[in-house]
């Protein structure tokens, strides 16, 4: 038998060595020994097993170069992935198989054959399901269609490989639009089994899209998994996380968060140097393309956790089920450095409300302003909750803190900024009137302005039963009436 062994596997891949051939001939003694206790084929014939099995396996190596990392999506007893993985030792094999018994067979032929080059997935490959690879191959006997839409988490120009028999056209024909423009199929090869009647189509489909969808599972399998897994809160990146986001965190840290696609994609476009670690929670599914780019950086960079999902709840904050992006702090410069001969309107905020603070700087942004100046008793721009009421605004705007208020109100009027401040009691802001640069001065949150500047300063008129708006609001609208009388050309 051995010698029939040989003499088929050598016509069907010539370059097949001694060693190959000693391998895949302890993989063949074991599946005809365990065939019927693990219910791995169904074919009982040894010379059939030889020519359907084996030989079938490693043909397609005279018509295809496999890529660097493949999963074989329902390799059954290990085909064609094992007897592949034997005659390729330089390409990484994923072997997809969730039936319990054939799993512990290929766990006993990789043990009695010393390959190092596979790994055992005993699970069913579904839409979720994520490898980090560069190609799939099947003999299973679902439609191309269906594997397509398991092999989502392929990369542009990524592989899938299908050993079919002759009928093949009925599968070409049923594939969906969808699938016809994420894929082409680069190669149809017909052949026939050496010495056999047996005809095969070898079908190779390059992904076309640029679009990928990765879950994100924890494992111990880099092909199955991505970044830095963390399961255990002693771990100590994530015992520095959990600080950032604790009172007096952003100090003690140098750290923020920044939560939500778009505001993560935002600061990564305007400066990625701030970013420091991208979080994500297990069996988190992303198919955004930006996104995904960004999650690669950060993946190469050594700086992509993935959390065990209790884990990740404690940083998710906001419960947006999102990544997480943690950046350095920007710099908050001193008023000191402030260009006021460059600029029309500044405001200065004195907000303790990390939410107010955010609002307006997000209208002033929204506006054009993007100097600020904030004082001793703001709260950091930089807080996760200003970062979100802000949509990510903080990021493009400059900072610069006066030591108080009043520091900030002498230096503007010391350089020929009219001052108008918001009070309650203040003159209707409509009837403002500017007289060149104007630096606009909201009170704190209650307390509202220091009885000195309620003499020059400016109110939003309302009606009705309501005491007052909102600081925020306040400030923003009174930024759009200043604005439309000294920048009128932009309103």
């Amino acid at each position: 038998m051995y010698n029939f062994f040989c003499e088929k596997l050598t016509q069907a891949y010539p370059p097949i060595n001694e060693d190959m051939l000693k391998k895949l001939y302890t993989m063949h003694t074991m599946l005809v020994k365990h065939n019927d206790e693990f219910d791995l084929s169904r074919i009982k014939n040894e010379r059939d097993m030889v020519i359907k099995h084996f030989v079938d396996s490693l043909i397609i190596l005279n018509y295809v170069k496999l890529p660097a990392s493949l999963v074989d999506i329902g390799t059954g007893a290990g085909f064609p992935g094992l007897p592949l993985a034997i005659c390729c030792p330089g390409t990484h094999f994923i072997l997809a198989e969730p039936k319990g018994q054939r799993v512990e067979f290929m766990h006993m032929v990789q043990k009695a054959t010393g390959i190092t080059n596979i790994e055992i997935y005993p699970h069913k490959v579904t839409e979720k399901t994520n490898f980090v690879v560069e190609g799939v191959i099947t003999r299973a006997f679902e439609t191309v269609d269906t594997t397509m839409e398991r092999a989502q988490f392929l990369p542009p120009h990524g592989l899938l490989i299908f050993l079919k028999g002759p009928g093949a056209d009925g599968d070409i024909s049923e594939i969906s639009p969808a699938n016809s423009g994420a894929f082409r199929l680069r190669n149809d090869i017909a052949y026939s089994l050496p010495g056999t009647a047996h005809e095969r189509r070898l079908l190779v489909f390059e992904k076309t899209s640029q679009k990928s969808s990765r879950s994100f599972l924890l494992s111990e399998n880099p092909f199955m998994t991505a970044g830095i897994n963390i399961r255990s809160a002693d771990n100590k990146s994530f015992k520095t996380l959990k600080k950032a986001l604790a009172p007096g965190g952003l100090k003690k840290t140098d750290l923020t968060l920044v939560s939500g696609k778009k505001q993560i994609c935002d600061v990564y476009r305007t400066d990625p140097a701030l970013a420091h670690f991208l979080v994500i929670g297990e069996e988190y599914v992303e198919n955004d393309s930006q996104m995904l780019g960004i999650i690669t950086q950060q993946e190469k960079a050594g700086q992509l956790l993935l959390l065990q999902r209790s884990l990740y709840r404690e940083l998710d904050i906001f419960e947006t089920g999102m990544p997480l992006l943690f950046t350095a702090l920007p710099e908050i410069r001193q008023l000191a450095d402030f260009d006021a001969a460059s600029k029309k309107i500044v405001c200065i905020i004195p907000f303790q409300d990390p939410q107010n603070l955010g609002s307006v700087v997000r209208s002033a942004a929204a506006f054009g302003i993007t100097d600020i100046v904030i004082t001793d008793t703001t709260v950091n721009p930089y807080h996760p909750r200003a970062i979100r009421a802000s949509s990510g605004s903080v990021f493009i705007c400059r900072f610069y803190r006066a030591a108080s208020l009043g520091a900030g109100v002498e230096f503007f009027e010391n350089t020929g900024y009219q001052i108008a401040a918001l009070d309650r009691s203040g003159a209707p802001i409509d009837t403002f009137v500017p007289d060149g640069a104007v630096c606009l001065i909201t009170g704190i949150e209650g307390a509202g302005l220091p009885e000195s500047l309620r003499s020059r300063s400016w109110s939003i008129p309302i009606r009705g039963e309501v005491e007052s708006l909102n600081a925020a609001v306040c400030a923003s609208i009174a930024l759009y009436e200043i604005i439309k009388k000294v920048n009128p050309a932009d309103h």
